[in-house]
């Protein structure tokens, strides 16, 4: 299944430009690394977050104390990944929450999964909020002195069509399709067999997974079905103005024509006077001299 997932991921395209791997996804990743190393009542800072981008921050080894997120704008969220049982992240979990309340950040969120990944969320704009752990909890989740953090700046990469005649936001489309890869959809690993007391934890991991993937998938597909609705309202509108454009042609047209047959026919009218009275004149002289021979 993750095979033909990744093979549809990168074989789906149009006019030879690729539409499921993240190309034209909401966001195309920026690495920022932090120039040095954070140790022990240290702080390491990511500043120049602007609104609307997300960061991951990951931990390699070491006693976090204090892991600071400074000039938040909009949603940033850092992700924690160690080796831990789930009753170990459940722990972590309890203190980090305790702590942020202690600190009254209130619009932090602290989550752990059966795998042992601790996510912490913030909505904050223009803050700077530092996130604790302490005591043995902190020394069992990082063990050693030093801590290495990176950072992950993620900025949009969307593609535009133009649809209107204007240069406005109301004339433009704008399209993003995230990377519909089996890796990037959270499929890949999954395990299905265990003993009697892994095996109904790993199903259970399993299924939230996939439920996970699905609604990804169903969230792209029903984003792409409002994009393609909008494309069509839009190619219905330019048909409607072409139907109009052209019966405004084809209206000129016909009014040039009766000008012209006008013209013409007036002409044709002096004409053919011109002639009678050309005719009757030559006709005149005949009957004089007719009238002479007589």
């Amino acid at each position: 299944l993750n095979q033909e997932l990744t093979r549809i991921s990168d074989t789906t395209s149009f006019g030879n430009t690729k539409l499921l791997d993240g190309t034209y996804g909401g966001f195309a990743d920026k690495v920022a690394t932090v120039a040095s190393n954070a140790t022990v009542a240290t702080t390491a800072s990511v500043q120049g977050i602007t609104a609307g981008d997300s960061i991951n921050i990951t931990i390699n080894g070491g006693t976090a104390k204090t892991v600071t997120l400074t000039n938040l704008g909009g949603l940033v969220t850092a992700d924690f990944s160690a080796t831990w049982d789930a009753a170990t992240a459940t722990k972590v979990q309890d203190a980090l929450r305790k702590d942020l309340d202690a600190a009254g950040l209130k619009d932090v969120a602290v989550a752990v999964d059966s795998a042992g990944k601790i996510t912490m969320s913030s909505k904050a704009t223009n803050t700077t909020d530092s996130i604790t752990a302490t005591g043995g909890v902190s020394t069992a989740l990082f063990g050693a002195s030093t801590v290495n953090t990176t950072a992950t700046e993620t900025t949009a990469n969307r593609k535009t069509f133009q649809v209107g005649a204007n240069g406005t936001a109301n004339d433009t489309i704008t399209v993003s399709i995230d990377d519909m890869d089996a890796s990037k959809l959270g499929t890949s690993g999954l395990s299905l067999v265990g003993n009697t007391a892994t095996g109904t934890a790993n199903a259970a991991e399993t299924l939230k997974k996939v439920e996970a993937a699905l609604n990804k998938v169903s969230s792209a597909r029903a984003n792409l079905g409002a994009v393609q609705n909008r494309f069509e309202h839009a190619i219905n509108n330019l048909n409607v103005s072409i139907e109009n454009i052209t019966a405004s042609q084809s209206a000129i047209r016909d009014t040039d024509m009766a000008a012209e047959m006008t013209k013409f026919t007036r002409n044709q009218i002096l004409t053919q006077a011109g002639t009678s009275m050309l005719a009757q004149a030559n006709s005149a002289s005949q009957n004089i001299l007719s009238l002479l021979r007589g």
